[in-house]
């Protein structure tokens, strides 16, 4: 099976958070929507042939992904999967910093913005993320000589990679994940894929 991991177009918060990087807003399950820019990079996917030629096409149920799914493919048959959402970060989902002030000495403490085991309050942590992207990878037909595009958001393709690839959580880390940068992989088992493009690191 052929794979192609897409992260969704650039989002409002992610525009945000670039201009204002002290008053950062947490994305998580926010239902944020694309902007100008992220549509256009959602438009320029439909010049590439192998997310056109896919036999089946996932999105995470979360808008912007949706969104860059339908703009990118032309497409009504994507199917939306729960899974492939973003990390929630409970309590701090699209909220800044500077007014979630019960939490500042957490937020200022625990590593919980890239962490395996440590979550932000009613949220998730990195392997909470791996068991749901996961258990949604192992019901794909790996065997077969399908293309399967997924358009999904940066923590999840992150852990969709780990899982692909048998990356250890320290190299799982370091995965630079941009918006609108197709990865394709190759692959009948997970743990054994192999990249077709090169994966940039931070």
């Amino acid at each position: 099976m052929k794979l192609i991991l897409i992260r969704h177009g650039e989002s409002a918060f992610n525009a945000l958070n670039k201009e204002n990087p002290h008053t950062r807003v947490f994305s998580g399950q926010a239902d944020i929507l694309l902007t100008t820019k992220g549509t256009a990079q959602a438009k320029k996917l439909q010049e590439h042939s192998e997310i056109n030629n896919s036999t089946l096409i996932y999105a995470s149920d979360l808008t912007r992904a949706y969104e860059t799914a339908r703009l990118a493919t032309q497409r009504i048959d994507i199917i939306r999967d729960k899974r492939l959402n973003e990390r929630s970060l409970g309590l701090f989902n699209g909220r800044s910093e500077s007014e979630l002030h019960e939490y500042r000495e957490f937020i200022a403490t625990q590593e919980f913005k890239h962490s395996f085991q440590t979550a932000a309050p009613n949220g998730e942590n990195y392997q909470d993320v791996s068991q749901r992207v996961t258990s949604f990878l192992n019901e794909l037909p790996l065997t077969s000589t399908q293309t399967v595009s997924i358009f999904s958001h940066f923590v999840a393709t992150r852990l969709m990679l780990r899982t692909l690839l048998a990356l250890s959580d320290e190299e799982t880390l370091t995965l630079k994940i941009s918006n609108c940068e197709p990865i394709i992989l190759e692959g009948t088992a997970l743990g054994t894929f192999q990249l077709l493009t090169k994966l940039e690191k931070l």
